[in-house]
C-alpha cells in the first residue's frame, strides 16, 4: 500500500484522468481494436498468431484470478480508489493485473515479432505507464501488477515456442478448422471461466477465418489505402456487430455457454473471414491461390 500511497501523493484531477485514459488502453475495446488493426492492416500473418497467444493468456487470466482469489487495495481501503471509473476497470479478482498481464503479452509480442528498436521503447513505455497506471488508480497493489508481468512474459515466451513448433507441422486446412472450432469449444465448456464464451469464441475465430480466407497483406506491395479500407471496413463490421447483437439479444442469451461462444465466432469472424472475403471480392486486396 506504501508504493499506492507514493504515486497517489502526485495525485490531481488531470493526473486521474489521464491516468485512466492509459489504463483504458488496456480494456476490452481497445484491444478488439487493435487486434483487428494489426491483422487487417499490418500483418496477418503475426496478427494471428499474436491474436491466439493472447486470448489463450487472457484465459489463463481468468482462472488464475479465480484460484488465487485476492482482495484490490480498495477493499481493505476505499480512499485509495481515485474514480467510480476507476472501479468499473476492476471487476473480479486482484491477482494476477489482468491490464499487466495483457499489455506485457500484447506489446511484448509486438516487439519480439516485428524487432523494431523503436518499437522496443514504445512497447516498453505502454506496459509501464498501464501498469502504473493500475497502482495509482488503485484498483492493484504492487504484486498484482509484478505478478501480471511475469506472467504475461511466460505466455509470450511459451507461446512463441509453441508456434515454431506448430510451424512445422503440415496440417491441412480441414484439419485446422475442425481443431479450431472442436478445441477453444472444449476448453469453453470444460474449464469454463467469466469472458471464456469471448476468448474462446475469438480464439476459434483466429484459427478458423485464415484457413477459409487467406488476407496476404504482409507483402510490402500492399498500399496504404488497401490497408485502411480493410482495417476501416473490419473495425465497421466488428464493432457493428458486437454493439447490435448487444442491443438486440436478450441477456439470457448472451450468457447461454453456447449462443455466447456462437456471438464472438462471428464477431471474430467478421475480421478474420468476411472482411477479406469483401476485399478480395472488390479487387481491393490480391487473390493468391
Amino acid at each position: 500500500m506504501n508504493i499506492i500511497h507514493l504515486l497517489q501523493s502526485l495525485a490531481s484531477p488531470w493526473l486521474d484522468k489521464l491516468a485512466l485514459n492509459i489504463t483504458n488502453l488496456g480494456s476490452e475495446q481497445a484491444y478488439i481494436a487493435l487486434l483487428v488493426i494489426l491483422y487487417l492492416g499490418i500483418n496477418s500473418v503475426i496478427g494471428q498468431r499474436i491474436g491466439v497467444i493472447f486470448l489463450l493468456g487472457f484465459f489463463l487470466n481468468f482462472h488464475l484470478k479465480g484460484m488465487i482469489a485476492t482482495e484490490r487495495p480498495f477493499i481493505a481501503e476505499p480512499s485509495v480508489l481515485r474514480s467510480a471509473e476507476a472501479g468499473e476497470t476492476a471487476l473480479g479478482m486482484a491477482f494476477p493485473s489482468g491490464h499487466a498481464q495483457a499489455s506485457m503479452t500484447f506489446w511484448g509480442l509486438i516487439a519480439a515479432y516485428f524487432r523494431k528498436p523503436w518499437l522496443y521503447v514504445i512497447c516498453a513505455l505502454l506496459i509501464l505507464l498501464i501498469s502504473l497506471s493500475r497502482l495509482y488508480l488503485g484498483v492493484h497493489y504492487p504484486i498484482d501488477v509484478i505478478g501480471g508481468l511475469l506472467i504475461g512474459l511466460g505466455v509470450i515466451f511459451l507461446g512463441m515456442f509453441l508456434d515454431r513448433l506448430l510451424i512445422q507441422q503440415q496440417l491441412g486446412p480441414l484439419s485446422v478448422i475442425l481443431a479450431g472450432l472442436i478445441l477453444p469449444l472444449a476448453l469453453h465448456y470444460i474449464l469454463p471461466v467469466e469472458s471464456s464464451e469471448m476468448l474462446m469464441g475469438a480464439l476459434a475465430a483466429f484459427i478458423i477465418g485464415p484457413s477459409l480466407v487467406k488476407h496476404h497483406n504482409d507483402n510490402t506491395h500492399i498500399g496504404l489505402g488497401a490497408r485502411v479500407f480493410c482495417v476501416v471496413l473490419g473495425l465497421a463490421l466488428v464493432f457493428g456487430v458486437l454493439v447490435g447483437s448487444s442491443l438486440l439479444l436478450p441477456e439470457a442469451l448472451k450468457r447461454h455457454h453456447l449462443i455466447g461462444f456462437i456471438r464472438y465466432l462471428v464477431i471474430g469472424l467478421m475480421a478474420t473471414l468476411v472482411t477479406p472475403y469483401l476485399a478480395r471480392l472488390f479487387r481491393i486486396m490480391p487473390n493468391y491461390n
